[in-house]
C-alpha cells in the first residue's frame, strides 16, 4: 500500500466487511510468481475458491499473452465481492456476480472487469467520446480470452454469436458520437458490443497471426496510458481514431460471382482472405499480399472469384464471420 500510481477518479474504491481472503498464484511472463487474492464474503468463500483458483490465473495469462503483462504488479491484483454487479476499481476489482463459468470457459464479469485494468485504467480515453477504448476493448477481451484459452475455432464461434446481422442490427448509433462528450451521452450500448465487433473485423483486416498481439504501437495517439507511464510502452496501445467503418456485401446467384469484399480500407492495410463457400467448397474473394502484419502497403481493392453451385444451394459469404456488415433489406 502507499505506492504512487495515477488513477482515474471513478476507479477509487474503499471496501469494508468480514471478508475471507482466497489466495492463489500467477506466474508472470518473466517467471516471477505473484499472489493474487479474492476477498469473499464468508457465505460465498467456497464458491469463490473454486472460481478463483481456476479463473484468476487463466485470465491474467491470456491477457498477458495478448495485451502485455498486468500493469500493476508494483501494487497488487485483488478482487473483492460487492453488493453491486461490478466495477473496474484499479487493482481491487469489484465483483458481484454468481461465480458461474459460461460455455466458453469464463466467468464473464470477472474477465470483463479485469480487462479494464489494461483498457480503462492503464489506458484511459482523453475524451468521453472515445469511451469505446474502455468498453469496446473490454468486451472484445472476452473473445481474446477464448482465442488464447480454447483456440481459433471457438473464438470464431464466440464472435459469430455476437456479430451476426441479427445481434448486430440493433446497434444503430455510431460508436463515436462527436467530441467533448459527457458520460450521459457517450455511455451507450454501442461502445460495448458494436465496438467489439469493429475490433474483430479490424483484426481480420490487419491479418494478424495467432502469435501476433492484437494491438499495435503508436507514438502519436492522444489516448495515452495514464497509469503506467507518460509514453506508449512496449506492449503498445491502439491509436485514437475517428474513422468510420465502411460496409459492403458480395452477392451470389446460381453461377456465383463474388465482388469486392466489403469492409474497411485503411492506409497500409490490404484485405486478407475472405471466403465464399457452398457446401464443402470455398473460393477466396480477396487475399493479402506479403507485407507488414501480413498486408501490403497502400490499398488493395481485392479481386473477384467464381464458384458454380446448383440452383437453390445455400451459399455463404464470409462463413467465418470476419466482416463487419449488415445484410441489405
Amino acid at each position: 500500500m502507499g505506492r504512487q500510481l495515477p488513477i482515474n477518479q471513478y476507479g477509487v474504491a474503499v471496501n469494508g466487511g468480514p471478508f475471507v481472503p482466497v489466495e492463489t498464484h500467477y506466474t508472470r511472463l518473466d517467471g516471477k510468481v505473484e499472489t493474487i487474492v479474492f476477498w469473499a464474503l464468508p457465505e460465498h468463500a467456497d464458491q469463490a475458491r473454486t472460481m478463483w483458483l481456476d479463473q484468476g490465473p487463466r485470465i491474467l495469462s491470456a491477457f498477458a499473452a495478448k495485451f502485455g503483462e498486468y500493469p500493476y504488479w508494483n501494487d497488487k491484483y485483488w478482487v473483492v465481492e460487492t453488493p453491486y454487479l461490478g466495477m473496474e476499481h484499479q487493482t481491487i476489482v469489484a465483483y458481484g456476480s454468481k461465480f458461474e463459468v459460461d460455455e466458453f470457459g469464463m466467468d464473464w464479469l470477472l474477465l470483463h472487469e479485469t480487462a479494464h485494468e489494461w483498457w480503462g485504467n492503464k489506458l484511459s480515453a482523453a475524451d468521453w467520446a472515445d469511451w469505446w477504448l474502455h468498453e469496446g476493448f473490454g468486451a472484445y477481451a472476452h473473445g481474446v480470452f477464448v482465442d488464447v484459452d480454447a483456440g481459433r475455432e471457438r473464438y470464431l464461434e464466440y464472435m459469430r454469436k455476437r456479430c451476426n446481422a441479427e445481434a448486430f442490427g440493433k446497434y444503430r448509433n455510431p460508436v463515436i458520437r462527436g467530441t467533448d462528450q459527457v458520460a450521459e451521452t457517450a455511455y451507450v450500448p454501442e461502445v460495448y458490443s458494436k465496438a467489439s465487433c469493429m475490433l474483430h473485423s479490424l483484426r481480420w483486416l490487419m491479418a494478424t497471426s495467432p502469435s501476433t498481439r492484437c494491438c499495435t504501437v503508436s507514438s502519436t495517439t492522444r489516448a495515452l496510458p495514464t497509469a503506467a507511464s507518460a509514453r506508449p510502452t512496449s506492449g503498445g496501445w491502439w491509436p485514437r481514431s475517428r474513422a468510420r467503418p465502411r460496409t459492403g456485401s458480395s452477392t451470389a446467384t446460381s453461377t456465383t460471382r463474388a465482388s469486392r469484399a466489403g469492409g474497411w480500407r485503411e492506409r497500409g492495410m490490404a484485405t486478407p482472405t475472405c471466403w465464399l463457400s457452398a457446401g464443402t467448397t470455398r473460393v477466396p474473394v480477396a487475399n493479402p499480399r506479403p507485407g507488414r502484419h501480413g498486408a501490403a502497403p497502400g490499398r488493395d481493392e481485392g479481386r473477384s472469384g467464381r464458384l458454380r453451385v446448383p440452383r437453390g444451394a445455400e451459399v455463404s459469404v464470409d462463413p467465418d464471420g470476419w466482416l463487419l456488415a449488415l445484410q441489405e433489406r
